[in-house]
C-alpha cells in the first residue's frame, strides 16, 4: 500500500515539476537573451566611443599641422621684417615694428609689446603721428589680450587721437572698431554697437 501511494504521490507532482523546470529553463534562456543584449550594446558603445575618439585625434592631428604651416608662414613673415628693418629709413622702420608687433600678438605677446613700445619710441623723435597712432593701437591689442581693460582702453583712445591729429579715416575707423570689441568683451553692448557703427561708416 504505501509503495502504491509513494507512486501515485510522484505521478501528481511529475507535472509540477516539469512545469517548475519549463520555467526555469524559460528564465535561464530570458537571462542569457539579456546578457547577449547587453554585450551587443556594449560593443557597439565602444566602437562608437573609439571612433570618436579617433576622429577627435585626426582632428586634433589636422589642427596641429595646421598650427605648424601657419608658424612656419609667420616665421618667413617675422624674418622678412627683421630683415627689412635693418636698411629701412625711419618711418618705415616704425611701420616695420608696427607689422611685427602685430605679427607677433599670436606667437609671443611680450615680443609684440616690445615692438609696439620700439615704434612709439622712434615716432617721438621723427614725429610720425600716424605710426604713433599704429604703435598705441599694438599695445591696446597687447592688453586686451592680457585681461588689462582699462589698460587697453586707454591706448586705444590714443591710438584714435594720434589718427585723429592727421585724419587718417583707416586709422580711426580701426580705433573705433578696437574700442567696439573691447566694450563688447566687457558686456557694454550698447556702446559697443556705437563704436562699430562709427567704425562702418568710415570704412
Amino acid at each position: 500500500v504505501e509503495k502504491y501511494a509513494f507512486r501515485e504521490m510522484s505521478e501528481e507532482n511529475f507535472q509540477s515539476v516539469l512545469s517548475d523546470l519549463k520555467n526555469r529553463k524559460a528564465e535561464h534562456e530570458k537571462e542569457q537573451e539579456r546578457i547577449r543584449l547587453d554585450n551587443e550594446r556594449l560593443q557597439k558603445e565602444a566602437k562608437e566611443k573609439e571612433r570618436k575618439a579617433k576622429a577627435e585625434r585626426e582632428a586634433n592631428e589636422k589642427a596641429l599641422a595646421e598650427d605648424r604651416a601657419k608658424a612656419d608662414a609667420d616665421g618667413i613673415v617675422v624674418d622678412s621684417l627683421k630683415y627689412l628693418i635693418k636698411t629701412a629709413k625711419a618711418e618705415v622702420k616704425v611701420d616695420l615694428y608696427n607689422q611685427l608687433s602685430y605679427e607677433f600678438r599670436n606667437i609671443n605677446l611680450e615680443r609684440a609689446l616690445n615692438y609696439a613700445d620700439s615704434a612709439i619710441w622712434l615716432t617721438q623723435k621723427i614725429n610720425y603721428v600716424e605710426g604713433a597712432g599704429n604703435g598705441y593701437m599694438n599695445r591696446g591689442n597687447y592688453f586686451k589680450m592680457t585681461g588689462n581693460t582699462k589698460e587697453a582702453r586707454s591706448c586705444y583712445i590714443w591710438g584714435y587721437i594720434q589718427h585723429k591729429k592727421v585724419n587718417n579715416l583707416k586709422g580711426i575707423s580701426s580705433a573705433y572698431n578696437s574700442l567696439g570689441g573691447l566694450n563688447f568683451m566687457m558686456g557694454n553692448f550698447s556702446r559697443s554697437l556705437g563704436f562699430f557703427i562709427r567704425s562702418l561708416a568710415l570704412s
